[in-house]
């Protein structure tokens, strides 16, 4: 999460538990709550999307009626992988998820049109009880926004791992978080190690000290741990389109371009697994 836009997110979350999958045969979970469906779309094209039916995805999950979440959850997700070690399933979401964040904000100001908050609160922690049965590790990648899924989100969370890039902005987004989400959240005050920035898209070491420097300057207090050591290089190989979809560590490459993949990979295996450690995910 980072309450800036454009931080690489939704790409760190797809590559970095591929990566993680690589260190050890994870079963991951990754749920879009987003309604732009940014994390399904890395692994479909919009008109796959597009098709998906609204009662399997994140959005009929959340505002709808489930008696049986355990059954419910395998019918609404898909699998991501590739061949490799472990197992990476995905949540999809759906645009009708801008519904219930519309009405969030009408609560309060239209009486009568806001969705049943308590129900959608109750659903999301079915929906993750029952994931957290299934699966090692369950991520959520959130819209730049304070909306009812990203509150939802933190609400749950055990960590809240932040991307920031050169950009300014998105340093001071995650200073947003703070004024936004501590005083709610009582944990996000007293244990601030829990929110973890990671440095991406930097082209040497010199870039992500600038930025390393710059969120310690931001840093109030003990709010906020020190971003990752191991930080996430600027690669191509990141990008996505309606061409290049899956996970960038497993996309056919041409000779000429083997070596710098392998790079990327190795890049994001040790960001993998220092922040695996950093969470206690691995020992």
């Amino acid at each position: 999460m980072n309450l800036k836009g454009g931080v690489g997110k939704t790409t760190l979350t797809a590559n970095l538990c591929r990566a993680l999958c690589s260190v050890r045969p994870f079963k991951i979970l990754l749920i879009d709550t987003d309604p732009q469906c940014s994390l399904t779309l890395i692994f479909k094209n919009e008109e796959e999307v597009d098709k998906i039916e609204e009662d399997k995805t994140f959005y009929d999950i959340l505002c709808s009626q489930t008696s049986d979440m355990q059954r419910k959850l395998p019918r609404c997700t898909f699998n991501a992988t590739n061949p490799t070690p472990g197992k990476l399933d995905v949540l999809p979401s759906h645009v009708q998820l801008i519904r219930p964040m519309i009405a969030s904000m009408l609560a309060g100001v239209r009486p009568g049109e806001a969705y049943r908050f308590d129900k959608m609160g109750s659903n999301f922690s079915q929906l993750l009880d029952a994931a957290t049965s299934v699966y090692d590790l369950v991520v959520l990648d959130t819209n730049p926004s304070g909306n009812i899924a990203t509150f939802l989100a933190v609400k749950h969370a055990d960590y809240i791992i932040a991307p920031v890039t050169s950009d300014r902005f998105s340093i001071r987004g995650i200073a947003l978080m703070r004024e936004v989400f501590a005083n709610q959240f009582e944990w996000l005050r007293k244990e601030p190690w829990r929110l973890i920035p990671i440095i991406n898209n930097v082209a040497d070491d010199r870039e992500a000290a600038r930025v390393r420097d710059q969120l310690k300057a931001k840093a109030e207090g003990s709010f906020g741990e020190e971003a990752l050591i191991e930080y996430v290089r600027h690669s191509k190989f990141l990008a996505y389109n309606e061409k290049k979809l899956g996970f960038a560590i497993d996309r056919k490459v041409g000779v000429m371009n083997h070596g710098r993949q392998q790079q990327m990979t190795a890049n994001l295996e040790r960001a993998a697994r220092e922040l695996a450690t950093k969470t206690q995910l691995i020992q």
